[in-house]
């Protein structure tokens, strides 16, 4: 991911929240972030978890929030083999990737 980018983040929201990911701006000291790693983020008025899916894109009108931290320092939570499974479960049966 690159400094400044706007990723896709699958954040852990209860009822329709968590049906669809939220873009997120990646600050310049995490731009080393990748798919499937844990993240924490401002969700409302609280702050969630959230696994960072890929490229995400900006909406206009719509403050783009940044990611606040990452969970843990030694990579993605869920390598990729994980994160293929994730969205292949989520098309299949037509449910979130959250």
């Amino acid at each position: 991911m690159t400094a400044e980018g706007i990723v896709a983040v699958a954040v852990d929201a209860a009822g329709a929240a968590g049906l669809r990911p939220f873009s997120y701006r990646v600050p310049e000291r995490l731009a080393d972030l990748a798919a499937g790693e844990a993240v924490l983020v401002e969700f409302g008025r609280r702050q969630a978890l959230g696994i960072v899916l890929g490229p995400g894109a900006e909406v206009e009108g719509v403050e783009t929030k940044p990611i606040l931290d990452r969970v843990r320092a030694d990579g993605p939570l869920l390598p990729k083999l994980g994160m293929r499974l994730a969205a292949w479960i989520a098309e299949h049966y037509l449910a979130p990737p959250a």
